[in-house]
């Protein structure tokens, strides 16, 4: 009302006055407009709910080695953003899917919460503990047991919500180990190990080089006892035994056998000269006929001749792994990885192949062969969280490939440049040294299996690949 006055009578001003007062006209609109904002009322609202919630930044405790491979503890920053909270509205409940790192430091963290009217928290670990209200600058103290409370801005109604905050009682990258010795299994020769389904088939010769087999349950720690393998002469047996599409193969001589079991062996009627066990279920096996043609079977029954085989293709040791293409699921890439005799000297050899080539190709490590597959007595290649894993003889640590097998890096757990291999990866320190043979497989839970010639066996797992 005021302002319409203010105009009426400003009409009656002439032309000239009027454009001299036109700033002076402004000014009072604004002023008067500002008046009129402060005569108006504050809305409320009935509603009240916490829409959004998430962390701010805090420390998290790690283990690691000082330059002078010592022992220390250092802190990280993290940020709570990269865990999402839930909220979930029905139980009024907030929490966390995805557990925060072991060693999170919670009890002086500021959060950022989105809601319809005031936010406010209590701890719940004291009786007649005051209620406070919450603001972006609060330091809440995440440890100890907390209510949060959405109050309408009306004051006719509040909502109550239950928060937890859920944290890793364990690094889920580091590696866990139990072992066990067996003097069954002591005094042999190891020569392969199988998992299928829940069961663990450990292979070995005696010394007068009878072959045999062990079997025991992945979620025991019990073995059976060794039993003579049947159907198949002794000697001239190779030692390699490899599971595909649910059957046990091996060779004897140049010819293959079968079982059902693992235990008893029949001859199929292929003949071969070296066969590669499958580290992983590949759909296709490869090998080297009698003639010393490389062939290829996806049943062992029929087998396809790809040519002869390359020079420097691995002729001990050797497995092959398989996996889809990231960027296509369709093209399937085989690596082959072992040791080849080249002019009278061991050397490492890995080969490569997609499904859609017609040739294998040699890895050449870029770096003039000084990241290279080491040539390792007893050499075990293994597939496992998405890495290629290696170790041998006296036992000392993993060797990691993660770019298929072109370059390889030692698992030490001290690092002094960035690097992306898993320095988790330990042996257990009653392993190192060993010198006599080993052999090791993965289960289908998520675990690693070293068994050694002088008895010992052990399981280890990446926590969070444990599915035990």
């Amino acid at each position: 009302m005021k302002l319409l006055l203010f105009l009426h009578e400003l009409s009656s001003v002439s032309g000239l006055k009027m454009k001299k007062s036109i700033c002076l006209l402004l000014l009072v609109i604004l002023a008067l407009t500002v008046s009129c904002f402060d005569e108006a009322k504050v809305e409320t609202s009935p509603y009240a709910a916490i829409t959004s919630f998430r962390l701010g930044y805090y420390n998290v405790m790690k283990n690691d080695l000082s330059y002078q491979r010592r022992d220390t503890i250092i802190e990280v920053r993290q940020n709570g953003s990269m865990y999402p909270m839930t909220i979930d509205q029905v139980e009024n409940r907030i929490y966390n899917r995805d557990s925060l790192a072991q060693g999170s430091i919670l009890n002086s963290v500021t959060c950022t919460i989105g809601s319809y009217g005031t936010v406010y928290f209590m701890y719940d670990d004291v009786r007649d503990t005051l209620i406070t209200k919450w603001s972006s600058d609060v330091e809440i103290d995440f440890t100890r047991p907390l209510k949060f409370y959405a109050v309408s801005t009306d004051k006719s109604f509040v909502r109550e919500y239950g928060f937890s905050l859920n944290v890793h009682k364990v690094n889920p990258d580091s590696m866990s180990w139990h072992g066990s010795f067996d003097p069954l299994m002591s005094g042999y020769i190891q020569k392969a190990a199988v998992c299928r389904g829940d069961v663990i088939y450990d292979y070995f010769t005696t010394p007068e080089n009878v072959p045999y087999v062990i079997r025991g349950n992945i979620g025991s720690t019990s073995w059976g006892v060794p039993v003579a393998l049947e159907g198949f002469p002794a000697d001239g047996w190779s030692g390699t035994v490899t599971l595909f599409k649910g059957k046990f193969h091996t060779l004897a001589g140049t010819t293959l056998y079968s079982s059902e079991d693992g235990f008893t062996w029949t001859p199929t009627g292929v003949t071969l000269s070296l066969m590669f066990p499958a580290g992983n279920e590949t759909g296709v096996m490869w090998a080297v006929d009698s003639d010393g043609m490389l062939v290829r079977s996806t049943d062992m029954q029929t087998w396809f001749r790809e040519g002869e085989v390359p020079a420097g293709f691995p002729d001990r040791s050797a497995r092959i792994f398989c996996d889809t293409l990231v960027t296509n699921s369709n093209i399937v890439r085989y690596v082959l990885a072992g040791i080849a005799e080249e002019d009278g000297t061991l050397c490492p050899s890995v080969w490569t192949r997609l499904s859609g080539d017609s040739n294998w190709t040699r890895q050449t490590d870029a770096m003039g062969g000084s990241l290279e597959l080491p040539t390792l007595e007893n050499l075990a290649v293994f597939s496992y969280d998405g890495s290629l894993f290696a170790l041998g003889t006296p036992l000392d640590g993993f060797w990691q490939s993660m770019d298929h097998g072109l370059t390889w890096r030692f698992c030490d757990r001290y690092n002094d440049y960035y690097t992306t291999y898993n320095n988790f990866m330990q042996l257990p320190e009653e392993l190192k040294g060993t010198v006599s043979s080993v052999v090791c497989t993965t289960d289908s839970y998520g675990g690693v299996w070293i068994v050694t010639g002088d008895g010992q066996v052990w399981r280890g797992v990446i926590n969070r690949l444990n599915r035990l």
